[in-house]
């Protein structure tokens, strides 16, 4: 799909949508459903490189029901097998897999927001399908530009940073040695483009 076409159809749902510049010309697309990395595309070329699930230009689409992730380049929290799992992994049919809605779309909302880059934020209670236990967090996500690692001759560009804090506000009940046992951990991946995964120290307030 079209980069300016994702952003067409994202904002004709009263989505927020925010676009950041890169130096060398390329444009990003950021939107608060999953803390979203919607759209991607170099100078010069509409078409975007990430990949975008097709209903979004589908009327009265809206995101949060069941196979509406807009996809892009979400934030993911890990082990998934933990949050997005109920049960054993049925990876043939994904009949057990359950995305939180507290997750995706979840309830972020951008803090700060200029051509350089989006910040947005959120507070959740994510379920741990393996106990059933909660757990409480605030999520820091920061989107910006980024300059190309080395000098490009006759090669077009777009780059971004992702910058994440993740804090820990109430362990699960029965076990606040969770905050340093690495209970959750967060993870971002777009098919086609390179994983990274961050783990990440989480302490409780206070």
């Amino acid at each position: 799909m079209q980069y300016r076409k994702v952003i067409a159809h994202l904002r004709s749902t009263g989505l927020p949508v925010r676009e950041i510049v890169s130096p060398s010309g390329g444009r990003v697309a950021v939107t608060t459903p999953g803390g979203c990395l919607a759209g991607m595309c170099v100078e010069g070329v509409e078409e975007n490189i990430l990949y975008v699930n097709k209903e979004i230009a589908t009327p009265g689409w809206l995101p949060g029901k069941a196979s509406s992730q807009i996809g892009g380049l979400r934030l993911w929290f890990a082990p998934e097998y933990a949050y997005f799992w109920q049960g054993k992994p049925d990876a043939r049919t994904l009949s057990n897999h359950k995305v939180q809605r507290n997750c995706d779309p979840g309830s972020y909302a951008i803090t700060r927001a200029d051509g350089n880059g989006v910040r947005m934020e959120m507070t959740a209670t994510l379920r741990d399908f393996r106990d059933g236990k909660r757990v409480q967090l605030h999520v820091e996500r920061v989107i910006s530009s980024a300059e190309p690692p080395v000098k490009l001759e006759r090669l077009r560009f777009v780059g971004v940073r992702l910058q994440h804090r993740l804090e820990l506000l109430r362990a699960p009940a029965g076990n606040p040695s969770a905050a340093s046992s690495g209970r959750m951990r967060y993870w971002t991946k777009s098919p086609g483009a390179r994983a990274s995964f961050s783990k990440c120290r989480i302490l409780p307030r206070g």
